[in-house]
């Protein structure tokens, strides 16, 4: 762990550690060497130490950094760069005050039916809009990027305080149709083919939002056991878009 008050990139200095993880860990820090950002602050993702000795993980952060800094979209937390000093490796992204589904999930258990569809269709539609952004994202070339994201989870979703729904963690990212011998990402969200390490594509982000939607609205009705037997299972995908026609959303 680094200390408070570190300097990173020597812009950015580190308050306190906010989260961490089996491949990183993240520090509010905050940018006070500009006059006009003095109290700006950031979420700097830092790749742990004994995995930054390991080039496949040192591979993977970089190219979860190139992914994250070209995706913009009203939905997806913002990567503003990506710093590297000595052994330590740092990605620098947008703050953001709010809750993670997971959370919103367990404190919406004691509303009544409707409310809790109503508050997961707000999370779906957000994270829908995300995922048809990347999905459809498209090089200066105007080629497909057949980017997945791989790990549509509770965990990796966000609703700030102004009600925005976020995705974030681009950490599991696929290009989509390539087949990966190592799983990554949240199994309990996993889709039948990507647990299985089959060749997926965007379908695979889909069932999987699908399942954390389930999850907030029935968790309390139907059990862990269900929704376990939903994402191990060998039963067949979801064959569904993510172009979700919900016109509005409920800010919460």
């Amino acid at each position: 762990m680094l200390k408070a008050g570190t300097i990173v990139g020597g812009l950015y200095r580190l308050n306190h550690l906010i989260a961490d993880g089996g491949m990183s860990e993240v520090y509010l820090a905050e940018q006070n060497y500009s006059p006009h950002e003095k109290n700006r602050s950031f979420a700097i993702k830092r790749l742990l130490p004994r995995l930054a000795k390991n080039p496949l993980f040192v591979e993977l952060f970089k190219q979860e950094a190139s992914l994250a800094t070209i995706l913009h979209h009203h939905n997806i937390v913002v990567c503003h760069d990506f710093i590297k000093e000595k052994d330590n490796y740092f990605m620098v992204m947008e703050y953001l005050m709010g809750k993670e589904v997971g959370i919103i999930t367990k404190t919406i258990g004691a509303r009544d039916l409707v409310d809790r569809i109503k508050i997961a269709l707000a999370v779906g539609l957000g994270v829908a809009r995300a995922l048809s952004y990347v999905h459809n994202k498209t090089d200066s070339q105007g080629i497909l990027l057949r980017i997945v994201h791989g790990d549509i989870s509770p965990q990796n979703i966000m609703v700030t305080t102004e009600g925005v729904v976020k995705l974030y963690d681009f950490g599991a990212f696929n290009h989509g149709s390539l087949h990966e011998e190592v799983v990554r990402g949240n199994p309990r969200y996993m889709s039948p083919e990507q647990i299985s390490c089959q060749k997926i594509d965007p379908r695979s982000d889909v069932y999987s939002l699908c399942l954390v939607m389930l999850e907030m609205i029935f968790k309390d009705l139907i059990g862990k056991d269900i929704l376990q037997s939903l994402s191990f299972s060998s039963i067949s995908p979801f064959r569904c878009s993510a172009s979700f026609c919900f016109e509005k959303s409920r800010r919460f």
